[in-house]
C-alpha cells in the first residue's frame, strides 16, 4: 500500500522542501530518504557523454580514439572541440574486423585536450562530464517491509543537474540534445532503500 509523504508547497514552486526536522536518521521520512538517495547519487559520480562507436578501430577505452568521419559521433565530436576538450585530425584506419586489403576508412583521430583530462569522469573511459545530481523532490513511497530481518522501501524521487561543467555552456555543447536532456534533469525515479545501522542507504 501506497503512503503520500508530507511535503511542503509553496504557490510559486512545487518542490519538495527538505529540511532537518530533528528526525531520528531511521525513521522512514523524505529527508531521511533523499539524505540517503544524494549519499548514492554522489558516490555514482556525474553524468556525462561519450562516443557511441566506442570500439569500432579499438579495444582500449580510452584516447586518442578514431570515429568514422560521416558517422554519429562527429556532432558530439565538434561539440567537444569547440569546447575545448578535444581536437580532431583527419585521418585514415581500418575498423579492427575489416578484411586486411579492405580501403582504409575516413576517419577522424580524438586527441584529448589538458582541459578534456580535466574533464573526464576517469581516466580509464572516454566519458566526459556534464554535471552531477541531486534530489529534487521525493515523489511517493511505499510503506517499508521486512525481508530476512531487514527494512527496505521503495520510493520515487526526481533530481535537479547541478555543478554543470562549463564546457556544456558553449553553444556546440549545449545544443546537444544529450546535454539538454541531461540538465533538464529527471522524475519518476523508482529504487529500493535499505536501513541499515548509520540510517537508509541506497
Amino acid at each position: 500500500m501506497r503512503i503520500k509523504l508530507m511535503a511542503i508547497f509553496t504557490a510559486a514552486a512545487s518542490t519538495f522542501v527538505l529540511s532537518g526536522c530533528g528526525d531520528n536518521v531511521t525513521d522512514p521520512t523524505p529527508e531521511n530518504y533523499a539524505k540517503a538517495i544524494n549519499a548514492g547519487l554522489e558516490k555514482r559520480g556525474c553524468l556525462g557523454i561519450g562516443f557511441a562507436s566506442n570500439n569500432l578501430y579499438s579495444h582500449d577505452d580510452v584516447f586518442p580514439v578514431k570515429i568514422d568521419r560521416n558517422g554519429k559521433d562527429v556532432e558530439v565530436a565538434r561539440a567537444l572541440e569547440a569546447a575545448g576538450l578535444v581536437t580532431l585530425k583527419a585521418d585514415k584506419a581500418h575498423r579492427m574486423f575489416d578484411f586486411v586489403k579492405s580501403p582504409l576508412r575516413d576517419v577522424y583521430t580524438v586527441e584529448l585536450t589538458e582541459a578534456g583530462k580535466k574533464a573526464l569522469k576517469s581516466a580509464d573511459r572516454r566519458y566526459f562530464c556534464i554535471c552531477d545530481r541531486e534530489v529534487e523532490r521525493i515523489e511517493s513511497a511505499e510503506d517499508p517491509v521486512e525481508v530476512r530481518g531487514r527494512r527496505f522501501v521503495k520510493v520515487t524521487y526526481s533530481w535537479k543537474a547541478v555543478n554543470a561543467r562549463d564546457w556544456t555552456k558553449t553553444e556546440a555543447a549545449s545544443a546537444l540534445p544529450e546535454v539538454k536532456e541531461t540538465l533538464a534533469g529527471g522524475s519518476g525515479m523508482r529504487i529500493s532503500l535499505k536501513l541499515m545501522k548509520e540510517g537508509w542507504v541506497w
